[in-house]
């Protein structure tokens, strides 16, 4: 069974609350015993999340603070891997300019892509909320007061791929 047809039948067959949401240990409890299972696969996975997690701020021991004018102190990490672009690691207190410039633009990306997604969230939720209110006004049934109906109602909704248009 593949993950599409694991996950449609977790959701299918978990505990549904009375809106319809879904009980989470439900679905991770469906999907274990739905997916197939790899032990080289499994540790090659968690391998890259111990990995990727020393690379993260914060997750390594700090030692001692770095203090630039103008900005908050934060934690110094001597432990913490850095990446450069062709695939190479340091720890950071052996970093070379490569490495703090190949984290510094991947940072920079990071940051422009989660302010995207923070205004996507913000127009949907703001949207929905003015579209909800106006509805409910109305006396329309709650159960028919969800995103779905909100997005096909007020034209947002068109009938195309992603890479059409905007992200």
């Amino acid at each position: 069974m593949n993950s599409d047809e694991a996950i449609a039948y977790a959701w299918e067959h978990a505990k549904q609350n009375p809106d319809g949401s879904r009980v989470d240990a439900d679905i991770l409890g469906l999907l274990v015993e739905r997916l197939p299972f790899d032990v080289a696969e499994a540790k090659l996975g968690r391998a890259r999340r111990v990995l990727a997690n020393r690379k993260r701020t914060g997750q390594t021991a700090p030692d001692g603070v770095v203090v630039f004018d103008g900005m908050e102190h934060y934690a110094y990490e001597p432990h913490r891997v850095l990446a450069d672009n062709e695939g190479n690691l340091i720890e950071n207190k052996h970093a070379t300019q490569r490495f703090k410039k190949a984290e510094a633009e991947r940072a920079e990306l990071d940051s422009l892509s989660a302010a995207a997604r923070a205004e996507r969230e913000r127009n949907e939720a703001q949207h929905f909320a003015a579209w909800a209110a106006v509805e409910l006004a109305k006396g329309r049934n709650p159960r028919e007061v969800v995103w779905d109906t909100c997005v096909r109602e007020t034209g947002l909704w068109k009938d195309s791929d992603a890479e059409d248009g905007a992200s």
